[in-house]
């Protein structure tokens, strides 16, 4: 079974790679409806020129497929918007194990994100919120491989109890 399980974690993260590259590669159109329905593509518009190049350090592609990895993989996925004179500038991914929901106001009063003992406070319109459907908590996502991770350790637990019954000489404990 520890090969089943590996398998099927090395088959789950392909697949993943697979989604987040194929949605990389679509690009980005903004339309804007006007009169009757009708959508009239937006060129130039500021939010598709912003997902393009978001920052620095990646490109549009690269944050797309990093997003989409990462929510499939963790559950949720952050981006902080970086702000001048008003107007985002820049989108940063966040790492979604240093961040905490903050549940107030009309649902998410902010986040709260910690490195090492430092924690920065995020309104809400400062971080965009990436997340799969979970049934027990509205704040966070389930990660689609936390399943698999459950079947994963009820097999690690049988392996370290059948050990443990082979190093006692095949008897198990309390006979």
């Amino acid at each position: 079974t520890r090969n089943y399980i590996y398998t099927l974690w090395q088959r789950s993260y392909a697949a993943i790679r697979e989604l987040s590259s194929a949605a990389s590669e679509a690009p980005l159109r903004v339309y804007r409806r006007g009169r009757g329905g009708q959508a009239k593509e937006q060129v130039n518009h500021s939010a598709a020129n912003l997902v393009t190049q978001p920052n620095p350090y990646q490109s549009g592609f690269e944050l797309v497929e990093s997003i989409i990895t990462i929510l499939h993989i963790a559950g949720n996925a952050y981006l902080e918007k970086e702000r001048r004179g008003g107007q985002v500038v820049r989108l940063w991914p966040l790492n979604p194990g240093r961040i905490k929901v903050v549940p107030g106001g009309d649902y998410i009063a902010g986040y709260e994100y910690t490195i090492c003992t430092d924690t920065v406070k995020l309104g809400p319109e400062d971080v965009i919120h990436f997340r799969l459907p979970h049934p027990r908590n509205p704040y966070y996502g389930l990660a689609p491989l936390s399943v698999a991770a459950r079947i994963a350790d009820m097999d690690n637990s049988n392996i370290d109890w059948m050990r443990l019954i082979f190093q006692n000489g095949g008897v198990p404990m309390g006979v």
